[in-house]
């Protein structure tokens, strides 16, 4: 994880600019990210992208991945086991915006 809020803010400048408003670290919607279904206690990501295609979600990734950021994949909230729980902080991908299956790889 970035060590200094100013990498925070490089990399959630780079993110907006891969998803533009559909980019956010609002408190609200952060909460809602960090929860689902399940016993375990909430923990916010710090930031939620909306992506709408794969390329967006490697970018996410990648940028990610550069700083040491954890990323979290979020579809409908509906888990039982906690797994959307940003235990390290990080990015938060809400799968919600995209539409279609190309493939399954299993």
């Amino acid at each position: 994880m970035p060590a200094q809020s100013s990498d925070l803010e490089d990399l959630f400048g780079r993110l907006r600019t891969v998803v533009d408003d559909r980019f956010t670290t609002s408190a609200a919607v952060r909460e809602h990210h960090g929860r689902d279904q399940s016993y375990h206690p909430a923990k916010s990501p710090d930031a939620v992208a909306f992506p709408r295609n794969t390329e967006e979600v490697s970018t996410i990734v990648q940028l990610c991945s550069d700083v040491s950021m954890p990323v979290i994949a979020f579809g409908a909230g509906t888990s039982l086991e906690g797994h959307v729980a940003a235990l390290h902080g990080g990015v938060c991908i809400d799968l919600s915006e995209m539409k279609e299956i190309l493939s399954v790889n299993s």
